[in-house]
Formats: C-alpha cells, structure tokens, sequence
C-alpha cells in the first residue's frame, strides 16, 4: 500500500510540474511581449517626441520670420508700399476727377446739340 501511495504521489508531483513548467512558459512568454511592448512604447514616444519637437522649431522660425516682415512693413519698406499706395490712390483720383469733367463737357456738348 505504501509503494502505491508513493507512486500516487509521483503522479501528482509529476502532474503538478507540468502544470507549473507550463505557468511559467506562459508567464515567461507574457513577460517578453510585455517587454516588447515597453520598448515599441518607447520607441513611439521618442519618435512623436522628435515630431513635436520639429514641429515647435518650425512654428517659431514662422514666428521669427512673421515678426521680421511686420519690423520691415513698420520701419522702411512698409512705409515705402503705403506711400507708393497713396501716390497710386491720389493718380487714381485724378483718373476719376478727369474722367468727371469729360463727361459734364460731353453733356455740355450734347446739350449744345454737338455731335459724339
């Protein structure tokens, strides 16, 4: 009776290291792809961290490049733009002016009974 105890006892001891061979397997595997996880992670983040980072430096040289035009508008060129504008504003004023007359002499003439 004992020698079948003891063989029982193999059994299940045996039985029970399989079974927890097979735990730690699958514990083990769990561990690597959580790793692999971790490191894909990371490597994503460092990625998207670069991105961002490119992206703040593009952004400021865009507000460095916008600041430098409204310094220029203000201090020269833009005063020369709004003072070729304003010469181009008055000859258009002249145009209009011009043309006014010509046609009040036109209905002049018109009224005059000349012909056009």
């Amino acid at each position: 009776m004992k020698k079948k105890i003891e063989e029982l006892n193999k059994k299940i001891l045996k039985t029970i290291d399989s079974e927890l061979a097979e735990a730690e397997e699958q514990l083990t595997k769990a561990q690597r792809e959580i790793e692999e996880g971790k490191r894909k992670l990371e490597s994503e983040e460092s990625k998207h961290m670069g991105q961002l980072t490119q992206g703040e430096k593009q952004i400021k040289l865009a507000k460095e490049q916008i600041a430098l035009a409204e310094s220029k508008i203000s201090s020269g060129k833009g005063g020369e733009l709004i003072k070729t504008r304003d010469e181009l504003n008055k000859g258009l004023k002249e145009i209009e002016d011009k043309e006014k007359a010509l046609k009040a002499q036109e209905e002049a003439l018109l009224s005059l009974g000349g012909i056009i």
